[in-house]
């Protein structure tokens, strides 16, 4: 199980990607957006009180990891996932990062529009394969 979402500043979902799931149903598809949405309040207290963008493991739910990461324009990533390797996580969102500077250099993307490139898609999904 591995869940990642962009959330913005004024808490829209940006971006929301199942990266690798064990077999089940919807209701476990809701719990993880659920479980990721309710972090971000220990998010938002991680990166007050945190000078870096990568505040490592914020929150806990049963046997689930939220792991987050805060650009400077306060835009959350955050990934949802059963103990990883804190090396390969922080790998990852520096990769997201780069790929979500790329988005929002673009003219015509607006910072509190979901986030539909295919291409920051592709590269969310290989980064997690390579590092995760």
């Amino acid at each position: 199980m591995l869940t990642f979402a962009v959330v913005g500043r004024s808490d829209e979902p940006l971006y929301l990607a199942e990266l690798a799931s064990t077999k089940g149903d919807e209701a476990s598809y809701h719990l993880h957006q659920f479980v990721l949405y309710a972090a971000l309040d220990a998010v938002d207290e991680a990166a007050w009180r945190s000078g870096t963008c990568y505040l490592k493991a914020v929150d806990r739910f049963e046997d689930m990891t939220v792991s987050a990461y805060v650009t400077a324009g306060g835009i959350r990533m955050l990934l949802l996932h059963q103990g990883r390797g804190e090396d390969g996580i922080k790998s990852f969102f520096q990769d997201v990062h780069e790929a979500y500077v790329a988005i929002a250099m673009n003219p015509m993307y607006t910072p509190t529009e979901e986030i539909r490139s295919s291409e920051f898609d592709r590269k969310v999904k290989n980064s997690a394969r390579k590092h995760l």
